[in-house]
């Protein structure tokens, strides 16, 4: 499981289409999930459900930082 740190962007772009780039500042193992939103964060600690949501996940060989 991933931490706070474990990646970083560097680049996005959420106009229609999105768009972005992370590097991996941990080794990422293979089958590892990651969830990207670009919905905002409410005061009662939920997202707003308006946004879209994509997962992505680690390739068989993993990614190395």
């Amino acid at each position: 499981m991933l931490v706070v740190g474990a990646i970083a962007f560097v680049e996005f772009n959420f106009t229609n289409p999105d768009s972005f780039e992370i590097v991996a500042l941990v080794d990422i193992p293979a089958g590892e999930v990651i969830h990207f939103t670009d919905s905002g964060w409410r005061a009662n600690n939920t997202f707003r459900a308006s946004e879209g949501t994509h997962s992505w996940t680690a390739p068989a060989a993993g990614i190395s930082a």
